[in-house]
């Protein structure tokens, strides 16, 4: 998607869990992060040359290998630096093969080129250290919101009352922000904040003990 400031492109990773990849780029420097990597590090970098964009940073919404085991692709080929949430970071350089460069918290920013500013939301849930990644009014998602549902919170250090929160949080950011999930598990490929309050049942429950039981259905 091309905006005047910065642009987003949506990849399909070619491996098991209909993951997508992002690249985000400054349209003016052509600084760019490639986000969630995963199991198709090539096709991010072929996507980066193609459109003569310099990658300096990767960046993993969070720990799961499914999103994080091209990192060490990534930064053999074109010498990025890994951000991830401190929280996952340790399990991050490990199951990526490289360290985390640079660990961040909620609302870090993380700059490319002048005029793109990339802001850290920390949303928990899905993980202790998963993240969204808000550029004005795109949002990448990663396991937290995906179209038409939600990331899993019954593995290792996932939470549902932390989901919940999370969730409320998105809730509030303007309807017109466009999402940009994790895996193309729903309907579509992408959605509003806006669509999703009126669509997704988790969005739509009223409190945490209704959100709950349409977690134990899960």
């Amino acid at each position: 998607m091309k905006h005047e400031k910065y642009e987003i492109a949506q990849l399909e990773s070619e491996g098991q869990g209909k993951n997508f990849i992002y690249v985000i780029w400054d349209v003016a420097s052509r600084q760019a992060a490639i986000i969630d990597p995963g199991y198709d590090a090539a096709k991010a970098l072929d996507f980066c040359e193609q459109e003569r964009i310099t990658p300096i940073y990767t960046i993993n919404t969070h720990r799961h290998d499914d999103h994080c085991l091209g990192n060490k692709d990534v930064a053999a080929a074109a010498k990025t630096r890994l951000i991830a949430h401190y929280h996952d970071s340790d399990s991050i350089s490990r199951t990526g093969g490289v360290p985390v460069d640079y660990p961040v918290g909620d609302e870090d920013e993380i700059q490319l080129g002048e005029k793109t500013k990339i802001v850290v939301l920390h949303t928990p849930g899905h993980t202790l250290g998963s993240i969204c990644l808000q550029v004005d009014r795109d949002l990448v998602t990663g396991d937290t919101l995906v179209v038409g549902n939600i990331g899993r919170t019954n593995f290792n250090d996932g939470d549902p009352q932390m989901m919940w929160d999370s969730l409320q949080r998105l809730k509030k950011l303007d309807p017109l922000t466009r999402i940009w999930p994790g895996h193309d598990y729903g309907p579509a490929k992408t959605s509003t904040i806006g669509e999703q309050l009126k669509i997704n049942r988790y969005l739509k429950a009223r409190n945490f003990e209704g959100f709950k039981r349409l977690r134990e259905k899960w």
